[in-house]
């Protein structure tokens, strides 16, 4: 990940920079480790918050402002913002700290700010899930990353902070992931292996929203 920032090796191009699967991935990683050593958990949270300023750093979100918006933390680009939240929740889990509560302010190469907290993330991922409907006005309770491309994977993980958050703060964010659940397992899983289907496209005609391909 320290390789990736200095552009050794890591770097595809597009949509499909590695910067933030990296440290998304590395941290998600971290705190599972730390559940093994609750008396010693500091080494752990150093290295969450430094995943967290990571991806906090333009770097992880640049790509969202060369393709698609100005503005990273708008509709869609979950897979930066539902990671960002994700992380969050696990530092806050991890550490006791509840820094993220606060707002933190990200910015972008040429100067543009643009402000956040857990608790904002939280109520915008919800809010976006609740009025996810395809052409015909069909709810799916997906989010997408590139605009109109859903992915289960994507959208796992910040339902899992969702359920994280819930548990430290009392609050009932989670309440919601029992529909998508219930929508990916209707129509995202191949019935043969189980395994769920790369990609949902809720913007495209009837019969051609899924990519079946299998997700591996």
């Amino acid at each position: 990940v320290a390789l990736e920032f200095l552009g050794i090796g890591f770097e595809f191009g597009g949509m499909l920079g590695l910067t933030r699967y990296l440290v998304a991935g590395t941290s998600y990683a971290v705190a599972g480790v730390a559940e093994y050593t609750p008396a010693y958990r500091a080494p752990y949270v150093d290295a969450l918050r430094r995943a967290m300023e990571k991806m906090l750093h333009y770097r992880s979100w640049k790509e969202w402002m060369d393709h698609y918006g100005k503005d990273p933390l708008a509709e869609g680009n979950l897979m930066f913002k539902g990671f960002l939240f994700y992380m969050m929740t696990l530092y806050q889990r991890t550490s006791g700290d509840t820094r993220y509560e606060t707002p933190v302010t990200i910015k972008s190469s040429d100067g543009r700010t643009f402000t956040t907290s857990i608790k904002v993330l939280a109520d915008r991922l919800a809010k976006e899930a609740s009025k996810a409907v395809d052409g015909a006005g069909h709810h799916h309770h997906g989010i997408a990353c590139e605009p109109g491309q859903v992915f289960v994977i994507c959208n796992t993980q910040h339902r899992v902070g969702f359920l994280i958050y819930d548990r430290l703060n009392g609050t009932k964010y989670s309440a919601e992931n029992a529909k998508w659940l219930a929508w990916t397992k209707k129509n995202m899983v191949d019935a043969k292996t189980g395994m769920t289907y790369f990609m949902y496209r809720p913007d495209k005609p009837a019969g051609k929203q899924y990519n079946s391909s299998l997700s591996g």
